[in-house]
């Protein structure tokens, strides 16, 4: 079978994605996670293990998870970098640009590949292939391309580390299209344009030099948890906060960032 990344006709491994370190907030003490659904026909149900599927070989998967072993000491500790609070925003400088962008990058590019319905509408067109060999080719690109502004989210004090929600597509003020993906306790909203981006969308890109920014807010602020939360209710279903991910199939196509 084909590899996705290097597409060499080698033995294929089931996949994450959504990095497994991303779903451990999730798990209960079997190991499963609820996912929740506001679709009429489709239950709520149960997963183990984060989604997977058929996707890389071996030699792949480890050249994917040097990226994502930086990418799990940056946001669960053990990662050298400095950081500092002004008011709702956070400076972080000192970060390993070309493998924290990779990172960021390698999961943009399983979605826009996967055959899963979570990630259904992301649709990468001619930019699957550029972002293909970006990372097969360890090059981040450039800080403008497929840059990614993030949000910090919370609920009161504590971060939003147990949800995940399906990736949808968006469209910034400017025009730019998007993909916004929530994991992770973040917001990412992934620039994939062939305008420049120049707009004042970039100065929360993580810089060449290693510098990110992004503003913390609560996850309440966001539309998409409110209108989450009204179509469960119409549907007769509690929601939760907590251990999940939240699947739309009829999420809409086009929106703004709401946050």
């Amino acid at each position: 079978m084909e590899c996705a990344l290097c597409r060499h006709d080698r033995e294929i491994r089931r996949s994450h994605i959504i990095p497994e370190f991303l779903y451990e907030a999730m798990y209960d003490e079997k190991h499963r996670f609820h996912v929740l659904s506001v679709i009429e026909d489709q239950k709520d149900w149960m997963e183990q293990k984060g989604l997977r599927e058929p996707l890389l070989c071996d030699d792949c998967e480890t050249k994917i998870s040097r990226f994502e072993d930086y990418g799990r000491r940056v946001l669960k500790g053990g990662a050298e970098f400095e950081f500092q609070r002004e008011g709702s925003a956070v400076i972080v400088e000192g970060l390993d640009y070309r493998r924290f962008k990779l990172f960021q990058l390698s999961i943009l590019w399983r979605a826009g590949v996967s055959t899963l319905d979570l990630f259904q509408h992301v649709k990468l067109g001619p930019f699957e292939e550029n972002l293909r060999n970006m990372v097969l080719d360890e090059q981040p690109g450039k800080q403008e391309d497929f840059g990614c502004v993030m949000f910090g989210l919370k609920n009161g004090i504590n971060a939003i580390a147990d949800l995940i929600v399906q990736p949808v597509r968006t469209r910034s003020d400017d025009g730019h299209c998007c993909y916004r993906f929530v994991f992770g306790g973040f917001q990412r909203v992934f620039f994939v344009s062939s305008k420049p981006n120049t707009g004042s969308y970039s100065v929360g890109f993580l810089q060449e030099s290693g510098r990110l920014c992004f503003v913390v807010k609560s996850v309440f602020e966001a539309n998409w948890v409110s209108s989450f939360g009204k179509r469960r209710a119409q549907l007769g279903r509690v929601s939760q906060m907590r251990s999940n991910i939240a699947f739309d199939k009829d999420a809409p196509i086009v929106a703004r960032p709401s946050i």
